[in-house]
């Protein structure tokens, strides 16, 4: 394990133990690809449950925030961590179909009390998407933040897969700047342990499988019966601007898509409260028809 390696690690396991002492609950889930680990929080409010999926090589920790926001409305709020990422297992040999089939059989041994609001970034995005096309009465609303799935040329693939191809610590600081709208304070560190976790072997057999990967289609999202709402930062330099065009212009007549102002690829990070407000509402409103502003906190 590289140095890089290590202290990301640590650095998880010390945040872990921070949060279960501010009332964050650690636990697994098990399934026939493997152990899944969730990060947890008990709501108290009387809304639904949320279920949250993250960004590949981010774990269920970079929620924290919109989770603290989200307690006072929900009754349980859950943030999943994907096969390969976090505390979950890393299976071998593996695909992009191992990945999903995970979250599938996660999502039914979390067992909610009732259908729950799911919300997905980037690639948890796209697995959100997949998961609400397949399973659309297992869902009360669902919330995407620039989400992956669009389909891909040979030629738009390999320019995605060069993105995010991290060779050098400058590459990982340009990444860095690429996922927020303002500079982070964390930055420089953070880009010294990004090229780490896009080293894993789970996360390069996920980019490299992207073209047998199953991908969004006007037809398929026609069963999307649930309020949908997709956000899409402005200042995203993360996917390629095609990908927004795709959704906005493939998505159900009832789903809105939102351009966000001073956001860049993940709105959990940057504008955790309004996030909330956003999932909080989306089973409030008529097939959620009503965009609501999403600005900075």
């Amino acid at each position: 394990m590289s140095l890089a390696a290590r202290i990301d690690s640590a650095g998880y396991s010390a945040g872990l133990r921070w949060l279960k002492s501010r009332g964050f609950e650690s636990r697994y889930v098990t399934t026939p690809h493997g152990r899944l680990h969730c990060v947890e929080l008990d709501g108290q409010g009387v809304g639904p449950p949320v279920l949250l999926l993250h960004g590949i090589s981010a774990d269920g920790l970079s929620f924290s925030r919109v989770m603290q926001c989200m307690r006072p409305h929900h009754s349980r709020i859950v943030a999943l961590e994907a096969l390969g990422h976090g505390l979950s297992d890393s299976p071998a040999p593996f695909n992009t179909n191992i990945l999903l089939t995970a979250l599938r059989d996660a999502i039914d041994a979390l067992e909610f009390s009732e259908p729950p609001i799911l919300f997905g970034n980037s690639m948890g995005g796209g697995m959100a998407m997949w998961y609400a096309v397949e399973y659309p009465t297992n869902i009360q609303g669902l919330v995407v933040a620039s989400p992956a799935g669009a389909p891909l040329s040979d030629d738009e693939f390999n320019d995605l897969v060069e993105s995010l191809t991290l060779r050098s610590f400058d590459d990982g600081r340009r990444f860095i700047r690429r996922i927020f709208y303002q500079s982070h304070w964390a930055a420089w560190p953070m880009a010294f342990l990004i090229r780490a976790r896009f080293e894993r072997r789970i996360v390069r057999d996920i980019l490299a499988d992207i073209p047998n990967s199953p991908t969004m289609s006007r037809t398929g999202m026609t069963r999307l019966i649930m309020p949908v709402h997709v956000l899409w930062g402005e200042a995203d330099g993360v996917l390629p601007a095609h990908f927004a065009q795709f959704y906005q212009a493939n998505i159900p007549p009832h789903a809105v898509f939102e351009w966000v102002p001073r956001v860049g690829h993940s709105p959990h990070l940057e504008a955790p409260h309004r996030l909330a407000r956003v999932i909080r509402d989306i089973v409030n409103r008529p097939n959620g028809l009503e965009p609501i502003p999403l600005d900075l906190d």
